[in-house]
Formats: structure tokens, C-alpha cells, sequence
């Protein structure tokens, strides 16, 4: 299954293909952007929960901290998020230019 898809996404074994113009023709494609970014929204989610979660899996909760460690949390899975979702946004913004 890794074999049909690295084919049908790269190509054939050595042919010559720019990684960059790979990203540039499908990050062009709005559908393809909405879900990239619809995914890295649940990513942050998902790395919200997480990080929360492991502080309280190793028992280290306390009245004092955990809202810190929450809002640290927050933090890091928005910045995470907003960091992962910006590539696809500036390649389909580039790419209005060339249309």
C-alpha cells in the first residue's frame, strides 16, 4: 500500500521531481488546503488534551500548577496549530498570484 502511494504521489524511481513544485501544485487546491487546515486544528486538539493529560498521568496535579500547566498547554497546541496551518495558507495565497 506505501509502495501505490509513495508511486502515485512521486512518481516513478528517478524521475526528477522538485519537492517544492510538489507542495506548490497541491497546496493550489483550495479543497486540499481546507482539509490541511481542518486537520492541524484537530492536531491542536488532539496535542492540547495531551499535554494536559500526560502531567496528570504521571500524577503531578496540583491546585496551584495544573491551570498553569493548562494555559501552557493551550499555548503550545495553538502556536503548533496556527505554525502548521500557515504553510498551507501561504502557498495557496502564492499561488492566487500565478492564476
Amino acid at each position: 500500500l506505501s509502495t501505490l502511494w509513495y508511486a502515485f504521489n512521486f512518481g516513478t524511481h528517478g524521475a526528477n521531481h522538485s519537492y517544492y513544485n510538489i507542495v506548490m501544485e497541491w497546496f493550489s487546491y483550495l479543497w486540499y488546503v481546507v482539509l490541511y487546515v481542518i486537520a492541524m486544528v484537530l492536531l491542536g486538539f488532539h496535542l492540547n488534551h495531551g499535554f494536559q493529560s500526560a502531567f496528570q498521568t504521571f500524577g503531578w496535579t496540583h491546585k496551584k500548577y495544573t491551570p498553569v500547566i493548562e494555559k501552557i498547554g493551550t499555548i503550545y497546541a495553538i502556536l503548533m496549530a496556527v505554525g502548521f496551518a500557515s504553510f498551507p495558507i501561504y502557498f495557496f495565497i502564492s499561488s492566487l498570484g500565478g492564476k
